[in-house]
């Protein structure tokens, strides 16, 4: 058996696909970016610089990293009115109220959600973004848009047929849809049956070769679940189970899945269950290289023809030669594990002793080498690397051709070996020229981090903030963009007359929009680490802003200038979380990052609520001030008007499943409504009784948790912002 799957590895042949359309330049966009909110319906895009195509020029190797191959802007395409996936609403007038929260019912998802999965057509034209919320189609010369197929479940594999004709989305749940790309129909839709999806599980689906099969590979815990149809009649014609090993991989070209055991490699023919065979690891590798690759997020990447495998454990690369079971070459030039990113806070959080005041935590270290993508041709391999930078190499032996500033979490690779598109862990999905790795365009559709929401005074903007360099504004009454702004905001704040727009940014910026005028400004000096959160005071004139870097301010804005600067900490400072400041008496409340709650009044720190191990992530002052709730592990509410509370903090109980997120007051306070991880619970204030419980759907096991809750002014609408990008909108249903 082994020397048949020898002979069928070395017997292979890589059949090219067809070559690429021919690639221009990117038109440049005209409409200008703007910072005023106009309620009209056309979708805003963001301009940029123009720039001209690199000529394709011979590969020479360079023996160590280049420079960026670019540092000059580049156009960057934002969306366009087809593009973007609206849901609209019918206008809602009931009030969410303690009595008819069991109305209360999810009528809406606005944004286009974060991107999953690239993947190129077979002729190089069509580039297909995955997305939690369906299929987005874009011509890969340009990234105008083609067209959206919505899905029910979040798309996390997608395949070609070899004639372009068919497309499958490969979704959580089990899901297959089938769609025909020139009818642009869906022509089935398939269930992977006999499989409980009740833990997290990846998904893979793709085409055989001959265009006879789509294969589908789901692994769920330790076992993997191998289902084949037919295409056309779509009747399944197989099914079964392997266990699963410390890192599995799978080659289309060959019918193959590969799987790393303890002490060898097995591979499994898709189509005959029954004739798996082992390879023992290569002796030049100790049983420790092996062994990390699951701690270290290590993968397996193979070639099309299967003779050789490229295997990453975090750290090192090394080339597997299977027909010789050999190890021909290693990269290992690489640190053990990159600086724990909780000792790169600024030196404004040094306690009195000159070192931190919290215990940083090793685990959430990364390993240097993300992840590793082989050419289609086998030649060359690109390595992400988690410290921004990648790597283009020859298979062979490893020789290095170029290296550029950037980070990838998944490539997609021209057949004709000209251009390649990469997704950045933002969701920037960036053309880039495989000759030297120069950037052609941008495209930023997909943000991957959604940081916050906020409603403005009047109710007719939502503003999001996201973490690829741009703030979208979508209108509650049908989520239609309103218009983008420029940063990456961590935190928003509308001011009381709605003119202005505060933006907490992630270098520390705090950005000021006028939003009337159409311009906007920072305030000199910011922050030197990232700005949680901010609120205005009650008139406007002056704004309260909390950081990473253990230190918040009180900004003058009418004189633009810092007129405080305060670490809550004092001699062991923490990082702040969350701002809050009541309009009675303008005491502050300060949430910290491990150390709760503090109260500030009279330039007097004390501890307002600090429990041992209690995770607070989110904390919300009721519209009257009387009360704050903190969401975490539990869930409290916390009487705000007196200082001697400790013994009154009430811990709410909730049928809901997992952790707090968010919290948030209806505009008449007597509502609390907290996010958790599974769902939605409403409470009455101040007993503190859940009135309700509203559970997410569908699920997510946990992994696409809630970032932030908005009640609009007039109590009508629940915004819920989840990391994935997506708002999730809730109201009163009749």
């Amino acid at each position: 058996m082994i020397n048949r799957l020898l002979r069928m590895l070395t017997g292979i042949v890589l059949i090219s696909l067809c070559l690429a359309a021919c690639q221009t330049t990117p038109p440049e966009p005209t409409p200008p970016i703007t910072t005023t909110i106009t309620p009209t319906r056309t979708v805003t895009v963001t301009p940029s610089p123009t720039s001209t195509r690199t000529p394709t020029s011979t590969i020479t190797p360079t023996p160590e990293p280049t420079q960026p191959a670019s540092a000059t802007p580049t156009p960057t395409i934002q969306w366009d009115d087809r593009g973007l996936f609206l849901t609209p609403i019918p206008l809602f007038t009931e009030v969410i109220k303690p009595d008819n929260v069991d109305r209360v019912d999810a009528i809406a998802v606005w944004g286009n959600g974060k991107a999953n999965t690239i993947v190129l057509s077979p002729d190089n034209r069509i580039l297909a973004v995955g997305t939690e919320i369906g299929a987005f189609l874009y011509e890969s010369q340009n990234f105008f848009y083609i067209n959206f197929f919505p899905t029910p479940f979040a798309v996390q594999s997608i395949s070609f047929t070899s004639d372009g004709g068919l497309i499958a989305l490969g979704q959580s749940e089990g899901r297959i849809d089938i769609y025909d790309l020139a009818s642009e129909s869906l022509i089935t839709r398939l269930t992977v049956p006999g499989v409980s999806f009740t833990t997290p599980h990846t998904a893979q689906v793709f085409f055989s070769q001959n265009g006879a099969y789509l294969t589908s590979i789901i692994e769920i815990e330790s076992t993997i679940y191998i289902n084949r149809w037919t295409i056309g009649v779509w009747q399944p014609i197989g099914a079964f189970s392997i266990p699963s090993g410390l890192v599995t991989y799978v080659n289309p070209e060959v019918d193959l899945i590969g799987s790393l055991y303890e002490d060898n490699l097995s591979l499994q023919p898709l189509t005959f269950s029954q004739e798996a065979s082992n390879f023992a690891f290569p002796t030049s590798e100790p049983g420790s290289y092996w062994e990390s690759i699951p701690s270290g997020n290590g993968e397996i990447a193979p070639s099309s023809a299967g003779d050789f495998l490229l295997i990453n454990n975090g750290n090192t690369i090394v080339y597997w030669q299977l027909i010789t079971n050999s190890v021909t070459y290693r990269l290992d030039q690489y640190p053990d594990q990159l600086p724990d990113p909780c000792f790169d806070a600024p030196s404004s959080c040094r306690n009195s002793r000159g070192s931190f005041s919290w215990v940083c935590d090793s685990i959430t270290r990364n390993p240097p080498i993300d992840a590793i993508f082989i050419s289609p041709d086998n030649g060359f391999v690109l390595i992400s690397r988690n410290d921004n930078r990648v790597e283009f190499r020859r298979t062979s032996e490893g020789l290095l051709f170029w290296a550029v500033d950037t980070h990838f979490n998944d490539v997609a690779f021209s057949s004709s070996m000209d251009f390649f598109f990469g997704l950045r862990p933002d969701g920037t999905i960036e053309k880039r020229t495989i000759s030297d790795g120069s950037l052609v365009s941008s495209l930023k559709q997909h943000p991957a981090q959604l940081f916050d929401i906020e409603f403005s005074p009047d109710g007719a903007a939502l503003a999001v903030g996201y973490g690829d360099g741009w703030i979208r504004v979508f209108s509650p009454r049908n989520g239609e963009m309103l218009g983008v702004l420029d940063g990456s905001a961590s935190a928003l704040e509308f001011s009381p007359n709605g003119r202005f727009l505060a933006g907490g940014l992630l270098d520390g910026k705090v950005r000021l929009f006028e939003l009337f005028e159409g311009r906007n400004y920072d305030l000199p000096g910011g922050h030197l680490s990232t700005v949680t959160n901010l609120t205005f005071t009650s008139d406007g004139t002056a704004l309260l802003t909390g950081s990473d870097d253990c230190t918040t301010s009180i900004w003058d804005l009418e004189g633009r200038y810092r007129s405080e600067n305060t670490t809550p900490g004092a001699a062991d400072p923490f990082q702040i979380i969350a701002v809050e400041q009541t309009l009675i008496d303008q005491s502050q409340f300060i949430l910290s990052k491990g150390n709760g709650i503090y109260q500030v009044l009279d330039s007097q720190i004390s501890v307002l609520f600090s429990q041992p191990n209690i995770g607070i992530a989110d904390m919300s002052l009721s519209p009257d001030g009387r009360y704050l709730a903190a969401a975490g592990a539990s869930a409290w509410l916390i009487p705000a008007l007196d200082i001697e509370v400790l013994g009154s903090v009430r811990e709410i109980e909730s049928t809901a499943a997992g952790n707090a997120h968010a919290a948030g007051f209806t505009p008449e306070g007597d509502l609390l409504i907290v996010a958790y991880t599974d769902g939605l619970a409403f409470f009455s204030v101040p007993e503190g009784q859940q009135l309700a419980y509203l559970p997410f759907t569908p699920s997510d096991f946990g992994m696409n948790l809630p970032v932030d809750i908005q009640i609009s002014p007039d109590g009508t609408l629940i915004a819920i912002g989840k990391a994935d990008g997506l708002i999730h909108i809730y109201a009163v249903i009749k």
